[in-house]
Parts: structure tokens; sequence; C-alpha cells
């Protein structure tokens, strides 16, 4: 949502962007839409994208809920363990070195969050990370007011 006339041209020029490169899973919204749309919004919005299937999680919970199916389904999660340097063995099996040892696997999965680019360095891929902090506020249950995700 964009409450000047320089963030709504940004969020216009990202929406073109992604469309140009064929995705197409948001809505542009100028300022009378918005209102139509969301009557309680702030009357300094003047434009905005909606993206119907995003949505938000606790971290914690949804991290926790992700090694709970891993491990249901098999997979080994070693904590702790934080990956020195990654090869590929003889056999074509990954070849991890942390402080605990050497680890083999067949497969790899970057699961290293913010330090998930130093990681994806380790096997010459390049991954641009950013980070920012979200302000997240928890409260009392209270109706709901507002659908989409803002």
């Amino acid at each position: 949502m964009a409450t000047t006339e320089a963030a709504r041209d940004r969020l216009g020029e990202r929406h073109a962007r992604m469309n140009a490169l064929g995705w197409r899973h948001e809505q542009w919204f100028d300022a009378p839409a918005l209102r139509r749309w969301m009557p309680t919004l702030t009357n300094a919005a003047c434009g905005g994208l909606e993206a119907p299937d995003d949505g938000a999680a606790r971290p914690y919970h949804t991290t926790m809920a992700f090694a709970r199916a891993a491990r249901a389904a098999g997979v080994e999660i070693r904590e702790g363990a934080a990956v020195t340097m990654i090869d590929q063995a003889s056999d074509g099996r990954w070849q991890l070195r942390s402080a605990r040892g050497v680890i083999l696997a067949e497969s790899l999965l970057n699961t290293a969050g913010a330090w998930g680019d130093r990681v994806a360095a380790m096997v010459g891929d390049t991954v641009p990370l950013r980070f920012f902090l979200p302000m997240m506020m928890i409260t009392a249950r209270v109706p709901r007011f507002l659908e989409p995700v803002v």
C-alpha cells in the first residue's frame, strides 16, 4: 500500500515489471478502488497491490511445523551444526563439513535463513539476500474487520 505518490509510482513500476516477467499473482488498486475494497483503510492510501494467495504466519510456529513434517517424512535434522564447506563427493553425493563432522547427503536443501546467501556461495550460487524487520503485534482475538493481509 502506498501513501505517497513516489511510493505509488514504485509499486506501479514493480507491478509492470512483474507482469513483464510473466508473474500475474498481484492485482493493482488505485485509491478509489482501495477505498471501495477496504472502507476502513486510511484516506492517505493512494494505491496498492494485492496478492490474494499471500499471507503471514508466526515464524517460530511455522518453522517447527515444517520440522515436524520433515522428520515424519524421514528427514534427519541436525541443529547446531553450522556448515563450513560444501563439496560434491566422487559418487555425486553432497559432502558437508561442519564443526560436528562430515555429512554425506543425496540432496541438499538450503534452509539457512539469514545465512542462506553464504551457504549458496559454497556451491557457487548467488542468492541476493536482504532482510527487513517487520513489526508484528499479537493481541487478543477481535472480530475480523479486514480481509486481505496489508
